[in-house]
């Protein structure tokens, strides 16, 4: 009959808490670390490994007794029994969390660029934004690198106190390693919705902008109309944000 042992803990990292059933062995109390298989001991390490790698995080990973533990972290806990055969099950759940913890980070940072921008904060918008990140405004001409940017809303959120405001609402967001990208519908109050698209770049854990850009959603019907007003513009609104 196959023995099996439950090694018991929590391991915490990475934004992360497992829990595992105690220990168990095969007879007599546990004495000590030399009573875990070392099967199951080196099954623990690769574990903790494979969680800090897959998710990215600089912090190690701990183990808390059993007994040491909440309710609630033991309610949370993703129970998973260190034996042979377990690491694709546990390989599949710290990938699905660490895109849980992605996608969230992203949710916040693409929050916080719009935040930034109708408050004016110069320096955290642009904070927000990776070093080869690209702005693409409406306007055909308006295709700034991230220092032309900054040049062109100086004068606007520094000097003047002026933000632009745009609401963002059903975005949608894709993961792939340390790239992301998304699009979403943005409302504005002069130019009602527009679409806002974008990419991110993770670099050294930190998501950050490397490119957005708006554009006007057209009804179909309207586009000839559209393209008729476009083609004989009328006002210049440069200076009024992007």
């Amino acid at each position: 009959m196959q023995t099996q042992t439950w090694l018991c803990g929590v391991v915490v990292g990475c934004g992360m808490v497992m829990a595992v059933p105690p220990l168990a062995p095969m007879s007599g109390p546990p004495t000590g670390e030399e009573l875990v298989e070392p099967e199951v001991r080196q099954a623990v390490e690769e574990s903790r490994s494979l969680l800090g790698n897959t998710i990215g995080e600089a912090s190690p990973t701990r183990v808390l007794p059993y007994e040491e533990l909440s309710e609630e972290m033991k309610a949370r806990g993703s129970v998973l029994r260190m034996r042979d055969g377990d690491t694709e099950r546990i390989r599949e759940f710290a990938e699905k969390r660490a895109a849980e913890i992605h996608a969230a980070d992203i949710e916040k940072t693409v929050n916080a660029f719009h935040k930034s921008a109708s408050e004016a904060d110069f320096d955290g918008y642009f904070a927000l934004m990776h070093e080869d990140g690209v702005f693409l405004g409406t306007d055909a001409t308006e295709r700034w690198t991230k220092g032309e940017f900054m040049d062109y809303a100086r004068p606007i959120m520094v000097e003047q106190g002026k933000g632009w405001t745009y609401a963002p609402r059903d975005r949608q967001v894709s993961v792939s390693g340390d790239v992301a990208w998304f699009d979403e519908l943005i409302e504005n109050e002069k130019y009602g919705t527009l679409r806002g698209q974008g990419v991110l770049l993770r670099d050294h854990g930190k998501w950050q902008i490397a490119q957005y850009s708006y554009s006007f959603t057209v009804p179909n019907d309207k586009a000839k109309a559209v393209v008729g007003l476009i083609l004989a513009p009328e006002a210049d609104d440069a200076g009024e944000g992007p």
